[in-house]
């Protein structure tokens, strides 16, 4: 994919990519800045999108399946079917706030999945994990795992991706899911942070206009004009 754009590795990257800025091509420049800017989606999507071809040609259910790790303790697991492609998620956060609108995002995805029509089959499974992963030894345990909330099961099947488009948006899509999901936590904090802000301000909005005045205090005297009566 990125021919003369690839280099060897240096400086304990994992990937280098060396742009010549004085011979840049001015035909596909927006096409360099694409590839550039999507590197990291392109590496993890691929398996995706392996195991998509191979369904889609009739060769599925013969592969081992591949285990990914974008986070080190939420492993990704792509297994290829007869009839589809499962991409399962083990979905792990510390907060205890992120774990509570995790769920929440999660369930509701579930549910959307009733009445969106051609959307992936989802499902969730928030005890124990899937039935897809038995025989995958060392596989996270979400009742051992009190920082684990669950398992999130998407099934893709053949119909969803006929043409290699479909095959790529879908692959990017799913790559970048764990992004989607911390995305909307942290939306979900920060919209509710500023309602407590809000409302916090229009209490002590109302506290402030409740104090009683003093009724001790010497009152101001205007005359009829407006001025100060003072007197003397």
């Amino acid at each position: 994919m990125y021919g003369p754009l690839y280099a060897p590795p240096y400086d304990d990257a994992d990937v280098t990519l060396i742009v010549d800025r004085q011979n840049l091509p001015t035909s596909n420049i927006n096409e360099i800045i694409n590839k550039v800017a999507n590197i990291r989606k392109y590496c993890i999507s691929y398996p995706i999108l392996r195991m998509l071809n191979i369904v889609a040609s009739g060769k599925g259910g013969n592969e081992k399946p591949f285990i990914m790790r974008t986070v080190p303790d939420e492993p990704i697991f792509i297994l290829s079917r007869v009839d589809r492609v499962s991409i399962i998620f083990h979905l792990r956060f510390d907060e205890p706030t992120d774990r509570a609108i995790a769920r929440i995002v999660v369930q509701e995805l579930t549910e959307a999945n009733r009445v969106v029509n051609n959307a992936p089959v989802c499902s969730w499974s928030e005890r124990e994990p899937p039935l897809e992963l038995k025989g995958i030894p060392n596989i996270p345990i979400p009742n051992q795992d009190p920082f684990s909330i669950g398992y999130l099961t998407f099934s893709i099947f053949p119909n969803s991706c006929k043409t290699d488009n479909q095959k790529e948006i879908i692959a990017g899509q799913f790559s970048l899911f764990r992004n989607y999901l911390l995305y909307h936590i942290k939306a979900g904090k920060a919209y509710l942070h500023a309602r407590m802000r809000n409302r916090c301000d229009s209490l002590q909005r109302v506290l402030n206009r409740a104090i009683p005045e003093d009724p001790f205090a010497e009152k101001e005297k205007k005359l009829a004009s407006g001025k100060t009566f003072v007197r003397k």
